[in-house]
């Protein structure tokens, strides 16, 4: 009988002692959501290219987002001509995109700080264009990993509109095609954003 007690106890300690677990997030959950364009001024081996693209995701208690991202390279880039073919420029083109995690501090408040993390994959297609004879033939292309940290500073425009402006970094893995490495796709970004939703 005493056994029995015994366990009964701490059976009960046990409940109460879960019962008062903290948690990341607690009590009802507030949802919302956005989407939005971005625009991205990035260096890319060495010169600053544009990037076109866009992300959004579900926003949990105005302070959390787990979304996803996605950018092409609206400009040209280029290698060392010459590489392969005398007389052709090398040229390039990029995109990436991936799963987006963001931490939003003080949605309310008019200006606000926002830290965002992009991991994912990107891929580069390469390809020759002729000087003085046109040809474009498309020859290669690599396949990398991605990590983007970033920090942007948010405007409230209205309930359901933002402007949000910042920088990111780019880290790279997997880059290997004639003289362009990691450190060449990797680097710095200047970014523009409008955002549209429920915040």
């Amino acid at each position: 009988m005493k056994g029995m007690l015994a366990a009964a106890i701490i059976l009960m300690l046990s409940f109460s002692v879960y019962g008062q677990q903290e948690t990341l997030i607690s009590g009802d959950i507030e949802s919302g959501g956005y989407g939005g364009l971005e625009v991205k001024f990035g260096e890319i081996n060495g010169e600053w290219e544009v990037f076109v693209g866009g992300k959004g995701g579900w926003i949990i208690n105005h302070q959390f987002v787990l979304g996803g991202a996605g950018y092409g390279m609206a400009t040209e880039g280029e290698t060392n001509p010459g590489t392969i073919v005398p007389y052709f420029n090398e040229l390039f083109e990029m995109g990436y995109g991936g799963v987006l995690l963001a931490y939003i501090n003080n949605s309310h408040k008019l200006i606000h700080l926002t830290v965002e993390t992009l991991i994912g994959g990107g891929g580069i297609s390469y390809y020759n264009h002729g000087d003085h004879i046109y040809l474009d033939s498309e020859f290669d292309d690599d396949a990398f990993f991605i990590v983007e940290p970033g920090v942007n500073f948010e405007l409230n425009i209205t309930r359901k509109l933002r402007f949000a402006t910042g920088a990111s970094y780019r880290i790279t893995s997997g880059v290997e095609y004639l003289n362009l490495e990691d450190g060449d796709i990797g680097g710095p970004a200047i970014n523009l954003m409008l955002k549209f939703g429920k915040f």
